[in-house]
């Protein structure tokens, strides 16, 4: 959505699959990019609830063909290793590489990176990561999307929601 202008008036919900991911940042751009490549996206519906807009977007997304995904989660261990300034240069709609990275102390640990500034910003929760493995088995890799991030003022500190999209 636009103004006269064509200035961005983007301030909606932005679901996938029916799962609502988060919100879209006022001025950024709806685009749909898997790899190298970018998807159609169309209006499916719009609708203003509380004086915000929800837009309903229909993308042709091929490769998502697990019925498991998308999964949304939060992201834990974000307070450590500089994650949280990581956290603080992430912006909503980053794009996100998620791979298995065990160790031998923890050996379903599934870190997460934000490819726009090429750094971990935490890792899927034990609960989550130890399914995942299981399903996908040992070195399995995922695209992903940020839908939410929240805190950070007065002190306290980030936190940060996800959406698995894809298995690469």
């Amino acid at each position: 959505m636009t103004t006269e202008n064509g200035n961005a008036i983007i301030d909606a919900s932005c679901y996938v699959n029916g799962q609502k991911i988060g919100e879209f940042p006022y001025g950024r751009q709806l685009r749909a990019v898997y790899g190298t490549r970018e998807y159609n996206c169309k209006i499916a519906s719009h609708q203003i609830v509380d004086d915000k807009h929800e837009v309903y977007i229909d993308i042709d997304l091929p490769f998502v063909v697990d019925n498991k995904l998308p999964l949304a989660t939060n992201l834990v261990g974000v307070t450590f290793e500089n994650r949280q300034a990581h956290i603080a240069a992430s912006v909503v709609g980053d794009m996100l590489s998620i791979v298995h990275t065990p160790t031998n102390e923890y050996p379903n640990t599934i870190q997460v990176y934000n490819t726009a500034i090429n750094a971990c910003i935490g890792v899927i929760p034990s609960n989550i990561d130890v399914k995942l493995v299981k399903k996908y088995k040992t070195g399995c890799e995922f695209s992903g999307v940020i839908s939410s991030i929240y805190g950070g003022a007065d002190g306290k500190n980030y936190g940060i929601d996800i959406v698995v999209l894809t298995r690469k």
